[in-house]
């Protein structure tokens, strides 16, 4: 009679797992976002305009072909000429305006500003393929083709899917730099050029 009683309160405590089966249970999920912006920028770049493209730029052409390297024009304005024989003491301009195209990009969420600023203007000569220096000033930016100013804004990033094209420009002066005999090229480098994104 015992074993019986037993039996059927064993049976009474025993739960079947379909009584669980229909338990359903919603998660909300939520993400912090926070302000981002990605630069991206080239450590080193070389300009290499051929001697017709200098002689150019220096007698006020625009553009110049540059040849392999694309992503470079010169500018410069038209120097006066004092007479038809006689060589005036700066007959061309020698501070060379130097634009880059695609200096660097930005993707952000949130609305930015880029300034540009030269933190080292000289460009030095190795001295033994060239001698004296070439100065580097007056550096602006430019995004997306707009107008030039330093620093520029974007109000509307667009997301971080969408990429911001920067381009910069700035004077080369050659007043300094000279060739050492007899090299035909030489090589002056160093200088600096610093691009910020910041939020405003």
């Amino acid at each position: 009679m015992k074993r019986t009683v037993l039996l059927v309160l064993l049976l009474g405590l025993v739960v079947t797992p379909s009584l669980f089966a229909q338990a359903t249970g919603n998660t909300s999920i939520y993400v912090q976002y926070p302000r981002i912006a990605i630069l991206y920028y080239r450590s080193s770049i070389t300009l290499q305009p051929s001697a017709n493209d200098l002689i150019t730029a220096f007698a006020g052409s625009n553009p110049v072909d540059t040849l392999t390297t694309t992503i470079n024009t010169f500018t410069a304005s038209l120097g006066s000429l004092v007479g038809d024989a006689t060589t005036p003491a700066t007959p061309f301009s020698t501070n060379v305006v130097t634009t880059i195209n695609n200096f660097y990009q930005v993707r952000a969420n949130y609305q930015f500003q880029v300034t540009v600023s030269i933190t080292d203007p000289t460009l030095e000569s190795d001295g033994i393929t060239g001698s004296g220096d070439i100065v580097m000033s007056n550096v602006e930016t430019r995004l997306n083709n707009g107008a030039w100013a330093n620093p520029v804004q974007q109000p509307n990033p667009g997301g971080l899917g969408t990429i911001h094209n920067g381009d910069v420009r700035f004077n080369l002066d050659f007043t300094g730099a000279a060739l050492i005999a007899p090299n035909n090229a030489a090589t002056f480098g160093d200088g600096v050029v610093q691009t910020v994104v910041a939020f405003y």
